[in-house]
C-alpha cells in the first residue's frame, strides 16, 4: 500500500509514450501516480492501492477503458474515472452515459487542463478508504437470527414511568 495516498492516481494507457508524458506533467502538478499498461494489470493494480482516481486511455487492447471504468465502478462506486482519448468527440460522448466515466479529455491537451480535470474531479468528497478495505472482510452470509435477536424482558407499566 502507498505511503501517501492523499492525492494518489492511477493513469492507464498502452501507449508508452503518452503513459510517461502524463505521468510526468500529473507528477509535476504534485501528484503521486502510478502508471499502468493495460487495463488488465489496472485491474489488478486498482486492488493493491487506495487510488482517488483513475485516468484511462479509452482504446486499449484487452480490456479497454469502457470495460476498465465499468469494472472500477462496480468495485468503488464513487471512484472518479476520466477517460483520456485520440478518437473522435461524437463517437465518444455518444457511449458516455451508461460508462461510468465522468470526464473526458481529447488529446492533444495542456498541462492546465489535465490539472483543472483532476483537481475538480479529486475535490468530491469520498469514502474513508480504511473503511471502504474492511467491506469485503464482512461475512457474506447473513447470521442466524438467534445470533442478531437476544431475549429481553417484557416492558412493563412500572418500567415506562
Amino acid at each position: 500500500m502507498a505511503a501517501n495516498t492523499k492525492n494518489q492516481i492511477m493513469v492507464v494507457d498502452d501507449d508508452r509514450t503518452i503513459l510517461d508524458l502524463i505521468t510526468r506533467m500529473l507528477s509535476v502538478l504534485g501528484f503521486v501516480v502510478t502508471p499502468v499498461d493495460s487495463g488488465s494489470k489496472a485491474l489488478v493494480r486498482f486492488r493493491q492501492d487506495d487510488f482517488q482516481l483513475v485516468l484511462t486511455d479509452l482504446q486499449m487492447p484487452g480490456i479497454d477503458g469502457w470495460e476498465l471504468a465499468r469494472h472500477l465502478k462496480k468495485e468503488r462506486p464513487w471512484l472518479p474515472v476520466i477517460a483520456i482519448t485520440g478518437q473522435g468527440r461524437e463517437a465518444v460522448l455518444e457511449k458516455l452515459g451508461a460508462s461510468g466515466i465522468e470526464r473526458v479529455l481529447f488529446k492533444p491537451f495542456s498541462i492546465e487542463q489535465l490539472g483543472q480535470v483532476v483537481k475538480t474531479a479529486m475535490a468530491r468528497p469520498q469514502p474513508n478508504a480504511a473503511l471502504e478495505r474492511l467491506a469485503p472482510r464482512r461475512s457474506p452470509q447473513p447470521r442466524a437470527t438467534s445470533q442478531i435477536i437476544d431475549e429481553s424482558r417484557p416492558v412493563t407499566a412500572s418500567a415506562t414511568r
